[in-house]
């Protein structure tokens, strides 16, 4: 429902142009991942330095997990996810892969947290920064979930928990 009101801003003529560099940006990362697109791929890496592609993940589903070693919503997400009976249910059967995704460039950090990972998860880094550099995902706050089909097509961006475990019980 943003985006309209971002087009509208951008097409005033009574707004000048410094006005709308805000509602420019806000435009572009709103019309990225969007519900029912392809996910951006990038490329993470793992703890013992391997690299891959989000995309290299075959999953039925794919929990994207972005998350901050110091952020305590971050770790009360982490643990929901582990304790639901439906969430840890499909990742048990295998339906449903979790990549948890470290976007910033602390990485010993990263790597002091890492134990506290669920080990059935990937855990992975941004490789390169490219999430941020590149502004391929929103990350104005955190922990952000996204969840993606088999495709990689976005079922859910952005969601709360709550929003996940709803839509993953109807499924």
């Amino acid at each position: 429902l943003y985006i309209p009101v971002l087009e509208t801003i951008l097409a005033s003529s009574v707004i000048n142009d410094d006005e709308k560099i805000r509602p420019r940006y806000q435009l572009e990362m709103a019309n990225k991942n969007r519900v029912g697109e392809q996910a951006m791929d990038f490329t993470f890496e793992l703890i013992n330095g391997k690299k891959m592609n989000m995309y290299d993940i075959p999953a039925e589903y794919l929990l994207l997990f972005i998350n901050n070693p110091d952020c305590p919503a971050c770790k009360e997400y982490r643990e929901l996810i582990v304790a639901s009976p439906l969430t840890s249910g499909l990742i048990k059967q295998g339906r449903m892969k979790v990549l948890a995704i470290y976007p910033d460039e602390d990485i010993t950090a990263w790597k002091k947290y890492a134990p506290n990972i669920p080990v059935d998860w990937y855990n992975g880094h941004d490789f390169g920064l490219m999430m941020k550099d590149k502004d391929l995902y929103d990350l104005r706050a955190i922990p952000a979930l996204y969840l993606f089909d088999r495709d990689k097509k976005v079922l859910l961006r952005d969601a709360s928990y709550p929003q996940l475990e709803h839509f993953l019980s109807r499924i």
